[in-house]
């Protein structure tokens, strides 16, 4: 008896452990998704595209319910803020505190590419910015939100839960 307990707690404790994985693996999928497009448009070039297809490439889940939601939403008081990322700008401008040079994100949906915690910069990739419909990259002073709101989600692993006909065949140009 207590050598089949034994033989069982093994087992279990060996499956636990193999099922541990990195954290951030999603996050490095999207990241790579995002890396293999720089330049290019994907799907129809709107700013949802591009995390949208990073997620269902990667694996990730997200939804579409009254307003989208890309994984698990980062508490920023608790957690940093990790390449892989996804940002939903909300009426959202910064000003650059030295050069007072603004950005007007509005309702903008990004990726976290690289983040400096030292100078609470990040470099975000996004399509559809300045009518530009393919994917680039800038860079972005956190702590200059000037108005609006932003969410930052964790990719979560799961399969895209899509309604409203939003459930599109993924494709990049």
């Amino acid at each position: 008896m207590i050598k089949s307990l034994l033989i069982s707690f093994l087992a279990f404790s060996s499956l636990a452990l193999a099922e541990e994985k990195d954290p951030l693996e999603l996050n490095k999928k999207v990241v790579q998704f995002v890396e293999a497009n720089l330049g290019k448009k994907v799907y129809e070039g709107e700013a949802v595209d591009l995390p949208q297809e990073a997620l269902k490439a990667s694996g990730a889940k997200w939804k579409f319910e009254t307003e989208t939601v890309f994984g698990q939403e980062v508490n920023t008081r608790r957690d940093d803020i990790e390449p892989g990322d996804i940002i939903q700008f909300d009426d959202a401008e910064y000003e650059n505190k030295d050069t007072k040079e603004g950005w007007k994100l509005g309702n903008m949906t990004v990726v976290v590419m690289t983040v400096n915690k030292k100078e609470n910069k990040i470099k975000f990739a996004v399509q559809n910015l300045f009518n530009k419909l393919f994917v680039t990259t800038h860079d972005l002073e956190m702590n200059t939100l000037k108005r609006g709101r932003l969410k930052i989600f964790r990719p979560q692993p799961g399969v895209a839960d899509v309604q409203s006909g939003t459930d599109k065949e993924s494709k990049t140009e």
